[in-house]
């Protein structure tokens, strides 16, 4: 089962109304939730290893007795995007998406949506856009339906192997 949902903007009433769609789409509620380092999440930076939680999000958590975690941060040693992803194996991905994406007559960024949601253990995924033709877009990903040889040629691309 995935759940997709699409959003304008990622503050933290909307955050919640996701959560409560989520929960409602999957049949209840877990005992925790991971969520990523957003301002809608996170009051400030983690001060060490105890977040400071948006308050909002915190009393909404603590309201449906789900317990709230928070991604790790890049380590200090992680550099800027160029040197993460600007290399060879980051540029392999892109022209495998190509591929794919002309195979299938999608964008790029359909393809990639449709590959991060065809990963095993993926529920969910949150993608975000700036306009409403990008809106538009990444909801036809939902229509794309990858073929394994794609999956797995798009695995070993990201993977190196």
């Amino acid at each position: 089962m995935r759940f997709v949902t699409f959003v304008k903007r990622c503050d933290g009433p909307t955050l919640i109304r996701c959560l409560m769609e989520a929960f409602e789409y999957f049949g209840g509620l877990p005992k925790a939730a991971l969520t990523d380092r957003m301002k809608s999440v996170l009051l400030v930076e983690m001060e060490g290893k105890i977040p400071r939680w948006n308050p909002r999000f915190a009393d909404f958590m603590a309201s449906i007795g789900v317990a709230p975690r928070v991604c790790r941060a890049y380590t200090p040693q992680t550099k800027g995007i160029e040197e993460r992803y600007m290399h060879e194996q980051g540029f392999r991905v892109l022209e495998t998406l190509d591929r794919v994406a002309a195979a299938y007559s999608a964008t790029v960024s359909q393809v990639a949506l449709a590959w991060i949601m065809a990963q095993p253990g993926i529920t969910s995924a949150i993608a975000s856009a700036t306009s409403v033709e990008q809106v538009h877009e990444l909801i036809d990903a939902v229509e794309v339906s990858l073929r394994e040889d794609n999956i797995q040629a798009l695995n070993r691309a990201s993977t190196g192997r």
